[in-house]
């Protein structure tokens, strides 16, 4: 398909005189722009005797169309992944083409499509090309920390469920969260400096800080020695206290002062303090 068609050519003899030659074409399309020949030549000669013979001409078409696969190429997760296409074209008519495609997962939703390109023309010709679409994620996920925090020195936790836990998103997959504490000020309010880190499925990291602050509110416990009564001359007991505190810590003072009644004798009052 494609070349020049022969010209009509025969020769025509008679034994008794001249003899001339016509031919006639008739045509049989087949498939695309091939097609099927018949030519009939006529001979005569000087006494209108005739006769005649028939050339089959064949036009094929086995040459495959050409088809010219998307390029190449790779696309951010998240983004929209290039519709499939191609370019086709036949020498001998139209052509068209199909696609099927394959998917290697990776990570997250990351992989690499491999796309399977057919053209076929209207003889049942056939060509093919391939284009790879890959899928990479090399942006961080999104993490957002709590607002700073404050909590009551032993009584309540540390753990992210008092404390809050970070906002995080990815566009291509699940994200996982860790953190480390970090002490830097503080004996009575303890400042935490929390690092969140947030990893995605590809390995990407984003972090975060969160600012919590252990308070100690609560006041410290005391139980001063019993009261006592004692008889004059003998020893009068030491000043004594039983202090504790959950948090830090602890220490006592004592102020005295004596009420004097008869004689020698009077009351002491302690007044202890536990700080």
């Amino acid at each position: 398909c494609g070349d020049a068609i022969p010209a009509p050519e025969a020769t025509a003899t008679d034994v008794c005189g001249d003899a001339t030659w016509t031919s006639e074409d008739s045509m049989e399309e087949t498939c695309g722009d091939t097609y099927v020949i018949a030519r009939v030549y006529t001979a005569l000669d000087e006494c209108g005797n005739s006769s005649i013979a028939t050339q089959t001409i064949t036009v094929v078409d086995d040459t495959p169309p050409t088809i010219e696969a998307a390029a190449d190429v790779t696309v951010e997760c998240g983004n929209d992944v290039p519709v499939a296409s191609a370019m086709v074209s036949d020498i001998c008519g139209e052509a068209t083409w199909t696609v099927t495609q394959s998917f290697d997962p990776a990570c997250g939703g990351t992989g690499v499509y491999t796309r399977f390109y057919t053209a076929t023309d209207q003889c049942g010709n056939t060509a093919t090309d391939t284009q790879i679409v890959t899928i990479v994620d090399t942006t961080p996920p999104s993490v957002t920390c709590p607002a700073l925090v404050e909590v009551e020195c032993i009584s309540e936790s540390m753990d992210s469920e008092v404390t809050g836990m970070p906002v995080v998103s990815d566009l291509c997959g699940d994200v996982a969260l860790t953190h480390v504490d970090l002490q830097f000020s503080g004996t009575c309010v303890v400042t935490y400096e929390r690092v969140w880190t947030a990893t995605d499925e590809c390995g990407n990291t984003e972090t975060c800080s969160q600012i919590i602050n252990v308070v100690d509110t609560t006041a410290p416990t005391i139980e001063a020695n019993a009261d006592a009564t004692i008889e004059w001359g003998d020893e009068i007991p030491t000043a004594y206290a039983v202090v504790d505190d959950l948090c830090t810590e602890v220490s006592w003072t004592v102020e005295e002062s004596f009420a004097p009644t008869c004689g020698q004798t009077g009351i002491y009052t302690r007044i202890y303090t536990a700080t």
